[in-house]
């Protein structure tokens, strides 16, 4: 049993991974230690900057742990443990838009979408800010500020689906709708991140229609249907830096050129875990629209 004494105020994504951190390392370090008492509290506090985000959380976070005698007596069941509380949510089945691929090369996939429907909203700021202020918008979209169909007096709660894409977005264009939850910044191929409008955007559970799925209640989110597309798509996991994404782009870019191909808009970022994923277990992916063929 764990319990948490948690701070009043908000924690950032950032201090969940590293509670997680420290969590695997504390459990990875009292291994072999068969001298603690059944049931003795094991107490620790994070404190410092490598434990808590400088303006976050003002006091420290305390764990206790409690070793229990019949679930805690080897090695095997602690790991075991650790890792069921790292990797539980990713197991959960979250859908996702179907498509077929058609090719693959190394990371690389070529695909071919079926039709979709797309939650959006537009943005400002950098790439962070603006993932997270879209999130935010969708979120509430989907959570309830809705309006229902087939009952206007109600809301519905709409079922969460991978990925979240961001899409950069010229401040000259109109919106233009993607797949997942998507950013997309301004300059296309030389520097993917040096966009200040992003279009973000979460794919909608199939089981509905555009004449079926809620409307928003609020007009920075907007609905509607995608069609079929196909997509030149490189798969990576970790954090998504700065330098990591323009890396990545320039990768996909290089190859789609290699084979004599011409994408149509700005590559998209689409992110398929939640954010006290670790870096090794995150699934990223560049997507590059492509002409069919």
């Amino acid at each position: 049993m764990v319990v948490a004494d948690w701070p009043a105020r908000q924690t950032s994504y950032w201090h969940l991974d590293m509670i997680f951190l420290h969590f695997l390392v504390l459990s990875i370090s009292t291994v072999g230690r068969p001298n603690r008492r059944p049931n003795q509290p094991l107490s620790l506090v994070f404190i410092g900057g490598s434990a808590i985000k400088s303006g976050v959380i003002s006091r420290a976070t305390r764990f206790n742990v409690m070793w229990d005698k019949h679930l805690m007596t080897s090695t095997l069941h602690r790991l075991l443990s650790v890792a069921l509380l790292l990797t539980g949510l990713n197991a959960m089945a979250i859908e996702e838009p179907k498509y077929t691929v058609l090719s693959k090369e190394g990371a690389i996939e070529l695909r071919q979408y079926a039709p979709f429907l797309i939650a959006e909203t537009v943005v400002e700021g950098d790439m962070d800010e603006a993932s997270n202020r879209g999130f935010r918008l969708i979120a509430d979209f989907i959570f309830g500020n809705n309006q229902a169909v087939d009952n206007p007096g109600s809301s519905a709660k709409i079922a969460m689906t991978a990925p979240v894409t961001v899409v950069p977005e010229a401040p000259s264009q109109k919106i233009a709708m993607t797949a997942p939850v998507t950013i997309a910044p301004a300059d296309l191929a030389a520097n993917p991140m040096a966009g200040n409008r992003w279009r973000v955007h979460f794919v909608m559970p199939s089981a509905y229609t555009l004449a079926t799925l809620p409307k928003p209640k609020n007009t920075a989110v907007t609905v509607r249907e995608v069609p079929a597309k196909h997509f030149a798509v490189l798969g990576y996991s970790g954090f998504n830096t700065e330098s990591r994404i323009q890396q990545r782009t320039a990768e996909l870019l290089a190859w789609v050129k290699a084979k004599n191909l011409s994408p149509i808009g700005a590559p998209q970022l689409s992110r398929y875990d939640p954010p006290w994923t670790l870096p090794m277990w995150r699934r990223n992916e560049i997507m590059l629209e492509l002409p069919a063929p």
